[in-house]
């Protein structure tokens, strides 16, 4: 109900700009159900006689301010009443003001003085006007004023007037707020939590001018109740992406005082255009196209007015060292590792200076599950079960390498799990994936993968999970044997693939991280290519050994185990490496010296000693582990003990050797095929059904004479391409290491069959018995070494040293 108030007709204001038109003769007027009051300047000259008048007033709903004469008073007055309208609008939010624009439509402060600016307007009356809508945007917007002057000289452009700048309109703005007068700051019942007194991380954040905040809702000053919003929002803070270079904007929202708070980061420009922020609704925001406009401005006036008390911090869309020398910490799903305090792996609810914000949903559900889950003590009770266990401690151990590669500036690798099924090897990776998140393949956003997926996938999940491990499970998923293959490439390069972008290129990912997989066949096998071999630490076989049936049921409590207790371990380890930063160089030259010791342990074999670097990392690696987390039974170096199991396979590495194995082996078993291969045939006449597939003895004269056996080129091109080789890089390997015969600057012999020149590939008799490839154990001979030019010590190399 509107409340009784005395009024005191005043005299009909005169003509505009007529001598009668003074402070004296027109006083504002105020009007409440047709009743006219009149408040003269001088009633509200000082702030105290303002608080004194708007409290008259307070309480009234739908008055009318008449602030036609405001636009004929001097400078000082036209200020000090407009101080008396925006508290006036604030403390009766029903309040509508009537210029001389618009009688007889009553609009908001702003509104009616920006209406005031037009051509019929007298010249005094209308720069007065333009200096009174400046004001007025400083008293409503605060130090946002900057747009609405924008505003302002664009209606003068408009109406045809020069010779105003932007700058002369913002300066004369924020002169106003600097005023002596302080009449148009918040006061303390201003502050939001005053308000929404539920809302925690709001001290100090105050009202913006121009709105009203209720229990329920917010509402711009002067609307009615069914213009209102109805969410309490408040921006909490201010992101910046170094990386991408890109600002976002914390939102926190409560549908009603005693709903929760809830909290999300957006990017800015979601925050910034009606088209995009109608997209909060998908999180119970009630923004639509009606209201998107009014929810803009008042985050944009909310962030103005609380500029100095909204906290900044650093957003990442991956996780990991946030720098190299772990002075910024390390983030591990939404939780930043700083140190010491990281022991405790649980997350609260304090601010961090850096947070992790997901560029998808996947992203999003990856973070929520690297989190910790069940009890610490549990997961090492669990990890002290399997302690006899090296290939299984293999893998845990390898979960801690990934933050090491960075301060050690080693290369990412892989460690692959094979064997027949049913031997473990799931669990063993649900071990490894434990230490830091959710093992549970069944559960969304799982550490644990599967090779149902796509390249782009898993270089994605690469990107994110940049400084932890990326765990996948059983090979025999994979769409392509290729995509195995090239995912070795992918993991251990670093970096991914160069995309283009509709402006130029996209931003490259790159990572450091370590790869524990699982098969039912060597991941080895899915590629010839040589290089493959020195990336993957290869693992044959039951991690736990032997398959009985009580074996089966201990495998099944511990994944049953590590899947309620997950999480603890790993920021736990990277909180000690952060704490012992000084240890870095330390630690950085005991890698070292493990590298070249497992480097002597490889010998001549090219491939093993690539592999040492790998080795050496979780050498080391698996000591700190014991250091950090404290484990209840002492550090045993298995890893040492595993090297000639993980190096086993590294001579087939040697792709030039196997290749001529494979091509000796064919003439060996298909003699009967080579002219003068078989005596039988030969002294009958008897040539093979498909024709002869080369000579079994040729006489060369290339160089010193001497014996070859030659091969057509077009047989060994297809026997190479059927076993998945590349022939002509395997004929320039094979001649390279002089167990070819060729024409000069050639990879193939010309020989002569039946009057005509025909492509072979001649391997000099001498070449196959030093080989031994007849032999129960082949020797293969060192790199580098022509045929003739061989030491002597290397006559008996073994092939574990090739």
């Amino acid at each position: 109900m509107a409340q009784t108030t005395n009024f005191t007709a005043p005299s009909a204001p005169g003509p505009e700009g007529s001598p009668q038109s003074s402070a004296q003769s027109q006083p504002l007027l105020i009007i409440v159900n047709g009743c006219v009051g009149a408040v003269p300047h001088q009633d509200i000259h000082t702030e105290q006689q303002r608080e004194v008048m708007v409290q008259r007033y307070a309480g009234i709903q739908n008055l009318i301010c008449d602030i036609r004469a405001i636009l004929t008073w001097s400078d000082v007055e036209r200020r000090n009443s407009l101080r008396f309208c925006h508290r006036l609008s604030r403390d009766a939010p029903t309040t509508r003001f009537a210029g001389p624009s618009n009688p007889g439509q009553p609009f908001e402060l702003l509104q009616a003085i920006l209406a005031a600016i037009c051509t019929g307007t007298n010249p005094t009356a209308l720069e007065n006007a333009i200096w009174a809508a400046t004001e007025a945007a400083s008293l409503v917007y605060g130090n946002a004023f900057r747009p609405v002057c924008n505003q302002i000289l664009h209606a003068l452009r408009a109406l045809g007037m020069r010779g105003y700048r932007i700058q002369q309109l913002t300066n004369h703005a924020e002169a106003f707020l600097c005023e002596g007068n302080t009449s148009h700051e918040n006061p303390a019942s201003s502050l939001l939590t005053e308000v929404w007194p539920d809302f925690a991380d709001g001290d100090e954040m105050e009202i913006p001018s121009g709105w009203t905040l209720g229990v329920s809702g917010i509402l711009r000053a002067g609307d009615s109740q069914d213009h209102q919003i109805n969410i309490r929002i408040a921006i909490t803070r201010r992101f910046h992406d170094p990386e991408r270079d890109t600002s976002f904007i914390e939102l926190q929202w409560s549908r009603s005082e005693g709903s929760r708070w809830r909290r999300r980061i957006f990017p800015r420009g979601v925050l910034a255009s009606t088209r995009n922020i109608v997209t909060l609704a998908n999180y119970d925001i009630p923004v639509n196209s009606n209201n998107a406009a009014d929810l803009i401005d008042f985050l944009d006036t909310f962030e103005a007015c609380n500029m100095e008390v909204i906290p900044e911090a650093v957003v990442r869309d991956r996780m990991g060292w946030i720098e190299d020398t772990g002075n910024g910490g390390f983030l591990v799903g939404r939780h930043l590792v700083t140190g010491c305090q990281g022991r405790d792996s649980s997350v609260g609810t304090l601010y961090q200076a850096v947070e992790f914000q997901g560029a998808d949903h996947g992203d999003e559900q990856l973070a929520d599950s690297l989190r910790p889950q069940g009890e610490y003590g549990n997961w090492q009770n669990a990890v002290g079960s399997v302690r006899n266990l090296p290939r299984v401690m293999l893998a845990i151990y390898a979960s801690f390498v990934p933050p090491l590669l960075t301060i050690f500036r080693a290369r990412s690798f892989i460690i692959s799990f094979a064997g027949p099924t049913s031997g473990g090897k799931t669990t063993t990776l649900g071990c490894a994936a434990a230490t830091w998140g959710c093992p549970d393949q069944t559960v969304p956003g799982s550490l644990m993968m599967t090779w149902d997926t796509t390249r782009v996938g898993i270089e994605r999940s690469m990107r994110v999970l940049n400084g932890i491990p990326i765990v996948i499970d059983d090979t025999k998923q994979a769409r392509k044997p290729e995509d195995v293959s090239q995912a070795v490439y992918d993991v251990t390069g670093g970096r991914g693939r160069t995309r283009g972008s509709e402006q130029g290129l996209a931003a490259t990912a790159t990572w450091r991280t370590v790869m524990i997989t699982s098969g039912e066949q060597p991941m080895t096998s899915f590629s010839e290519d040589g290089g493959t071999r020195a990336r993957i630490l290869e693992v044959w076989n039951s991690p736990f050994g032997c398959t009985s049936a009580e074996m089966a049921a201990f495998v099944t409590g511990l994944r049953e185990e590590f899947n309620q207790n997950y999480g603890h371990a790993g920021p736990r380890f990277v909180a000690y490496l952060i704490d012992q930063r000084a240890q870095w160089e330390e630690w950085r030259e005991q890698y070292n010296r493990a590298r070249l010791a497992y480097e002597q342990l490889a010998g001549s074999n090219n491939v093993a000693s690539r592999m040492a670097a790998h080795v050496a990392v979780l050498e080391v690696g698996a000591r700190l582990v014991h250091e950090a987390l404290a484990l209840p039974w002492p550090y045993e170096n298995g890893i040492r003990g595993l090297w000639d199991e993980l190096t086993v396979d590294a001579a087939e590495a040697d792709r030039a050797a196997v290749g001529m194995r494979l091509l000796l082996n064919f003439c060996a078993t298909q003699r009967h095929r080579f002219e003068g291969g078989d005596a039988a045939n030969n002294s009958s006449g008897g040539i093979p059904l498909q024709g002869y597939v080369g000579r079994w003895i040729h006489h060369a004269t290339i160089g010193d004479p001497h014996e070859c056996r030659v091969v057509y080129v077009q047989v060994v091109h297809d026997l190479l391409a059927s076993a998945g080789f590349e022939p002509q890089s395997m004929k320039r390997m094979w001649r390279d290491r002089g167990w070819t015969t060729t024409n000069p600057g050639k990879t193939i012999l010309k020989i002569r069959v039946a009057g005509m020149t025909t492509d072979a590939v001649a391997i000099p008799v001498r070449v196959i018995e030093e080989l031994n490839q007849e032999g129960p154990h082949p020797a293969l001979r060192p790199r580098g070494f022509p045929v003739d030019q061989r030491p002597q010590e290397t006559v008996g190399t073994s092939r574990e040293h090739v």
